[in-house]
């Protein structure tokens, strides 16, 4: 399964090898309230629009499409541990710096602020905390002095797309890598 609320996980989603069952972004109502969320009517009957991943909706169809792992792409609540169950191997999300380093929000604003010429893109397993899990994989991006935060975020989805192919290759050789943080 895939979940993700905006034109850049909607972006990095097409631009990848994932082929999902099962598609989550939010509702419109929701879409209307923040910028940035999109739409994913391509997918037909495997998108699903929801208020929050936490609630009956999200849960009774993830727990139908009895998904082995879920990628979290762009999402903006926690998700909670009941959820996180429903996925054999588990949820694997994605963050915009090199872990453990920048844990948090504005990963890309404060690489910038801090002025950074490197930062990376991580995928990870989710747990209940806050992107604390252990680590799938993580490359470096660059920074070059006149990027702003769009460039950056170009940068990241290029390396997110490399990342998810490459740990759909691993997770179907039968290998789940899981590097604890410091």
């Amino acid at each position: 399964a895939y979940i993700g609320s905006t034109r850049d996980a909607k972006e990095i989603l097409e631009r990848s090898s994932l082929d999902p069952e099962l598609i989550i972004s939010f509702a419109d109502e929701k879409e209307d309230k923040i910028s940035g969320f999109t739409r994913y009517e391509a997918y037909d009957d495997r998108w699903l629009q929801v208020e929050t991943i936490n609630g009956s909706h999200a849960k009774e169809a993830l727990k139908s499409a009895e998904p082995d792992i879920v990628f979290v792409v762009a999402w903006q609540e926690i998700i909670e541990p009941e959820v996180l169950e429903i996925a054999s191997e588990g949820f694997v999300g994605r963050h915009l710096s090199l872990l453990p380093k920048r844990r948090g929000r504005a990963p890309v604003a404060w690489a910038l602020i801090h002025g950074l010429d490197t930062t990376g893109t991580t995928l990870f397993w989710l747990d209940d905390g806050v992107d604390g899990g252990p680590i799938v994989d993580q490359t470096e991006v660059q920074i070059d002095n006149d990027d702003e935060a769009s460039d950056l975020l170009d940068k990241h989805a290029t390396a997110t797309v490399t990342l998810l192919d490459n740990a759909k290759s691993t997770f179907e050789s039968g290998e789940f890598p899981r590097t604890p943080q410091d």
